[in-house]
């Protein structure tokens, strides 16, 4: 019995627990609305439900953790254009530039169509998202890879050199001169 009426208060301790949250600026983690019940038989029986709102679709607001592309993420954009190139391309340089090393190296074009980047972490992002700074500096840290075939209308993420986001879509490409032109986008790092 005793187990039993212990049970029960930690499950109750744990529910108004999260009938708190809201009160106090903490949205649920769970993602959206949810309705938990306890119950338990025997000589007591309890049953508790409890509704915790969805959290806000922007962080940050009361008190929580800012979200990849939500208002309050500090980059300021380095440079944004459209650029043409193949082997070594610098995008730290402003405007960015072939000459030396780079940040960002493309091999040639496949037989299917596709722009072989290598050498340099980077990820590619699934079809129509686009990364914000944070998610693209997130996304190469856990989750690199040092040869893509990019097809024209996707895009990478990156980080350069000198350890400014980055993200490139390929627009075009030409097959005759293996060149690609990309839509490229390079951020500064926050002071």
């Amino acid at each position: 019995m005793a187990a039993l009426i212990t049970a029960v208060t930690g499950v109750l301790t744990f529910l108004v627990g999260f009938i708190a949250l809201p009160a106090a600026g903490v949205r649920s983690p769970l993602g959206a609305a949810a309705t938990v019940t306890a119950t338990t038989t025997a000589a007591v029986t309890a049953t508790a439900t409890v509704t915790a709102p969805a959290p806000l679709s922007s962080a940050g607001e009361n008190g929580g953790t800012p979200s990849p592309g939500s208002p309050t993420d500090s980059y300021a954009e380095h440079w944004s254009g459209r650029v043409k190139f193949n082997g070594w391309f610098n995008l730290d340089s402003v405007p960015p530039s072939s000459d030396g090393g780079g940040d960002l190296r493309m091999g040639g074009i496949t037989d299917t169509g596709a722009a072989t980047f290598i050498d340099f972490n980077m990820v590619e992002m699934p079809k129509g998202e686009t990364p914000t700074p944070d998610s693209c500096v997130l996304l190469v840290k856990t989750q690199p890879d040092q040869n893509i075939d990019l097809p024209v209308g996707r895009t990478i993420c990156f980080v350069t050199d000198e350890g400014r986001p980055a993200m490139a879509t390929v627009v075009s490409l030409d097959k005759v001169d293996v060149k690609a032109t990309l839509d490229v986008t390079v951020w500064e790092v926050p002071a």
